[in-house]
């Protein structure tokens, strides 16, 4: 088939005018209603494809299939028809737009921007899930973006779609075919298993495309298309937050949830998948990094064994206004912040104390020294203050090693004491009881009679300090 050389046939009522894209299994076409004007794009299989029982009656049941959903997230399908030539077509809606693929060579986006883009395509597929149809290549050049402000998205190219048929519980399909883009295909689909092909197959191209939104790759790549279908049924995909670490590990969780080997480890749903996504989502802005990916995890886990039974849109609202650490985290971060302040409270205060105390310490060690320095009093001329080196240095040495004891000065304050007992005067000259009324000269010639001196005051010598008091300690 050379696409070239149907340019100005007639397909229907419509005109062949310019070839918008080719493949292996055919090529669309822009066509013309010649009288109303009308546009609308073409899509010609091939003459083997044409020529084939087999093959034809599976694009004739496709396409009425599409044409029954009738759904605003999928092409709509207009006619069917072979031409003069032999060529099977079908007449679909014209798009003014591009692909998902060129869309994403600006670069990746971010799990916020990504969601409308999921709601659409799951949307999309839960309509062709529930009229039995099978996507079977959902990639980015299948996800249509059209022009305009808001956001919207058409499904195309149900060429490989899975039909069940009317007489049987399987689906219409061979065993051991493989159908799809290696990148894109699900474990079963890879491996021929057509029997495991269903809506879980779909899901988990979905979960491929959502990851090269975000990650701006896909998880398996290779030159050789039995590399990657080798690593689409046995390997790990590389965890997402390795390529891209803004996304949340709730996200990210769901995404590799996709890309499960087993079916029926994957989300229920179409709609089930988008219901998660935007509750993961929600949940994660909603509450704090730490809480925001533990929680969103497990309400994941939580939900999903009941998600497919609940109405849709009521998932939603239980995780982003029913959760419990959506309303108790305000009210945790506040006790935390007390704890803290009170913590630095408690220290400053302590330190406070500490300062005073030893400042009041060495007020009074000081006020010892002088007193000590000025008991002393060394017959320097100079004020004390000069005397001493190192006040601290004297206090500290004047409280650790005491002065020594005047031996002398303690004996001669015994005598005096004994002496005191027998002198007629008390030691401040006053008579003592005994003479009491009588003369002081009387007194005094007693006392020289019996030869005992007078009562003197005690002068008390203060014990001698070395000069040298507070050499070899430490100064300021």
């Amino acid at each position: 088939m050379v696409p070239d050389q149907l340019l100005g046939k007639k397909f229907g009522n419509y005109v062949a005018t310019e070839l918008l894209g080719a493949g292996g299994m055919g090529a669309v076409y822009l066509a013309e209603h010649p009288q109303i004007r009308r546009r609308v794009a073409i899509k010609v299989i091939s003459r083997l494809l044409s020529e084939d029982p087999e093959g034809s009656q599976r694009f004739l049941t496709e396409a009425q299939a599409v044409a029954e959903i009738e759904h605003a997230n999928i092409v709509q399908v207009f006619d069917f028809g072979r031409t003069e030539d032999g060529y099977l077509y079908t007449v679909m809606e014209y798009l003014k737009g591009e692909d998902l693929f060129k869309h994403l060579r600006k670069g990746p986006i971010s799990a916020g921007e990504a969601l409308p883009y999921v709601e659409q395509i799951c949307t999309g597929l839960q309509a062709a899930h529930d009229r039995r149809v099978i996507h079977r290549d959902l990639k980015p050049a299948n996800i249509f973006v059209l022009d305009g402000l808001a956001l919207k998205i058409k499904l195309v190219d149900f060429g490989l779609a899975k039909l069940l048929g009317p007489d049987a519980d399987g689906w219409k399909t061979e065993t051991g075919v493989v159908f799809g883009t290696p990148r894109y295909m699900a474990p079963e689909q890879a491996a021929g298993e057509t029997s495991h092909v269903g809506p879980a197959t779909d899901i988990y191209s979905l979960g491929t495309v959502i990851y090269e939104m975000l990650a701006g790759r896909t998880p398996f790549e290779g030159s050789a298309a039995g590399t990657v279908l080798a690593k689409q049924i046995t390997a790990k995909p590389p965890a997402l937050s390795d390529i891209c670490s803004q996304v949340s590990p709730a996200i990210e969780a769901l995404v590799h949830r996709c890309l499960a080997k087993q079916p029926s480890q994957r989300p229920a749903s179409a709609m089930n998948l988008a219901e998660l996504y935007a509750a993961s989502l929600n949940a994660t802005q909603s509450l704090p990094p730490d809480i925001a990916s533990k929680a969103a995890v497990a309400q994941i886990d939580f939900i999903d064994p009941i998600a497919a039974t609940l109405p849709s849109g009521s998932v939603e609202p239980i995780l982003s206004d029913g959760g419990v650490a959506n309303r108790a985290w305000p009210f945790i971060l506040v006790l935390g912040l007390a704890a803290v302040g009170s913590g630095i409270w408690l220290a400053y205060g302590l330190s406070q104390n500490r300062q005073a105390a030893v400042g009041e310490l060495t007020q009074a060690a000081k006020r010892k020294t002088l007193g000590i320095a000025v008991d002393l009093g060394s017959g320097d001329s100079q004020p004390v203050q000069r005397r001493a080196v190192n006040l601290e240095s004297t206090a500290v040495q004047a409280k650790t090693v005491p002065p020594k004891k005047n031996k002398r000065s303690k004996t001669r304050r015994i005598k005096t004491a004994s002496m005191n007992r027998k002198t007629p005067l008390d030691a401040g000259g006053a008579p003592s009881r005994r003479d009491a009324g009588r003369p002081t000269s009387a007194i005094h010639a007693d006392a020289r009679s019996a030869k005992t001196p007078l009562p003197q005051k005690a002068k008390e010598r203060p014990p001698k300090v070395p000069n040298h008091v507070g050499e070899g300690t430490i100064g300021f």
